[in-house]
C-alpha cells in the first residue's frame, strides 16, 4: 500500500493512517479501516479513535492477524467511546491454540478484556520452537487474480 501511494516501506503505517485520516475529514465518510498492527501498537493507535470522537466518527477496528491482534483490537475497542464494530474473522480460542493456549474469552458474539494485567494471550514458545521452518528458504510470492502482487 505505501509504496503505491509513494512512501518508503519504513513509512507505511504513518502513511495509511494519515491518509485515511484526511480521507475521513475531507469526506463525510462515517468509517474507516485500518489495521492497528500497523498503528505503531495500543498507545499511537488510540489516537485515531480519540481523533475520530471529535468528529463523531465510529472506528471498525481491522483484525487480520491472529489471536494477538484480537486481544489488542478488543483492548483498543475497550479504551474507546466510539466504536461501530470489532472485525473478528475468527471466533477466539476456536484457531492457533497449541500456539496460544490462552486467548481471548468468547461467548454470544462478545469478547472482552482480561480483568488480569496484559491482553489475554499466552504464547507457548515450545510448541514455537517445535513449529519453527527454515528461514534459509525465500518468501512465498502471492499474486492476486489481476496478477498484482500481495501478502496474503
Amino acid at each position: 500500500g505505501a509504496i503505491a501511494l509513494g512512501h518508503p516501506i519504513g513509512a507505511s503505517g504513518a502513511r495509511i493512517l494519515v491518509t485515511l485520516l484526511h480521507f475521513l475529514e475531507d469526506t463525510d465518510a462515517r468509517r474507516g479501516i485500518a489495521t492497528l498492527c500497523i498503528g505503531g501498537g495500543i498507545t499511537e493507535a488510540l489516537k485515531i479513535p480519540h481523533w475520530a470522537e471529535t468528529h463523531y466518527i465510529d472506528i471498525v477496528p481491522h483484525n487480520p492477524l491472529g489471536p494477538v491482534s484480537a486481544a489488542a483490537c478488543v483492548a483498543l475497542c475497550m479504551a474507546s467511546t466510539n466504536v461501530g464494530v470489532q472485525e473478528m474473522p475468527r471466533r477466539p480460542g476456536s484457531y492457533a491454540t497449541e500456539l496460544f493456549p490462552q486467548q481471548l474469552e468468547w461467548a454470544d458474539g462478545y469478547s472482552w478484556c482480561p480483568d488480569a494485567p496484559g491482553l489475554g494471550v499466552e504464547f507457548d514458545i515450545e510448541a514455537a520452537e517445535h513449529a519453527a521452518i527454515d528461514p534459509g528458504g525465500s518468501m512465498p510470492r502471492l499474486r492476486r487474480n489481476d496478477g498484482a502482487l500481495t501478502n496474503w
